[in-house]
């Protein structure tokens, strides 16, 4: 067979580039094997030479995320492995418009072309490109109202009490929301007591270590500093406490000290 070549007179010797999230992992028609399906059939149609498969499974394409088999396919194609990455969507390699701009830098240099089965675009052509570049766009700006709308379902929640995290030592789950656990509640309290009445963190550990609350030996001054500065116990929540932009919600949840 007469094998295909690209408009810079090369044969076209493709890598496939096969990914599923968690999420994607149920639904129909969308899987790993219907993918891999799609792109050989692709590929025979347009007497295209498949040179390898690039499979990353249960990993998203969020900025980020480490995808080996996309970092070695990258890696083949500068080495002049293959010419041409395939894959499904444009979706599944990546997301993010920042990254596709990159992307598009590397296929440049590289002189690797992208196609996308589904949204039937191959950047191989200044037209395919353009409307590639379009797609990316409305991509993102879905991505971004999904992240507003996602948002905005949290903050209700929180506010009827519904936090999304673990109950801690004074508090318990109960029909979805954060309750106040009476069976705990006095411990949290005394320790705020003890605190305000001049005890350090070392010797309120040693105490409760002493008196075995909660049949434990292994309170320490830093379990006591972590339940003083957590907001819950005033009823307030900090979503993404950890991040570099943390989201304060006040007043969602019965407190057990006052502010």
């Amino acid at each position: 067979m007469k094998l295909e070549l690209n408009e810079k007179g090369e044969k076209v010797v493709c890598g496939l580039y096969l990914r599923v999230s968690t999420e994607d992992q149920v639904r129909d028609g969308f899987g790993l094997p219907e993918q891999k399906e799609r792109l050989e059939f692709y590929c025979k149609c347009n007497d295209y030479e498949i040179i390898d498969y690039y499979t990353d499974a249960g990993i998203s394409a969020k900025t980020g995320n480490h995808r080996p088999e996309f970092e070695r396919m990258l890696e083949d194609g500068k080495n002049g492995k293959i010419n041409m990455i395939i894959a499904y969507k444009m979706d599944r390699l990546t997301r993010s418009m920042k990254d596709w701009e990159a992307l598009m830098d590397y296929s440049k240099k590289y002189n690797v072309d992208l196609a996308f089965v589904n949204e039937k675009i191959d950047t191989a052509n200044a037209n395919g490109r353009m409307v590639s570049k379009i797609m990316m766009s409305v991509f993102q700006h879905e991505i971004e109202r999904t992240s507003e709308r996602t948002k905005d379902g949290l903050a209700g929640a929180i506010k009827k009490g519904h936090i999304p995290h673990r109950a801690c030592l004074g508090y318990k789950h109960e029909n979805k929301k954060v309750v106040i656990d009476h069976t705990t509640k006095d411990i949290i309290v005394r320790i705020f007591d003890l605190y305000h009445n001049g005890y350090s963190y070392q010797k309120i550990s040693n105490l409760l270590n002493e008196e075995r609350v909660l049949s434990k030996t292994n309170w320490q001054d830093s379990t006591i500093v972590n339940i003083l500065q957590n907001e819950v116990y005033k009823g307030d929540f900090v979503h993404g406490k950890r991040t570099s932009h943390p989201t304060y919600y006040e007043n969602g949840i019965e407190p057990i000290v006052s502010k």
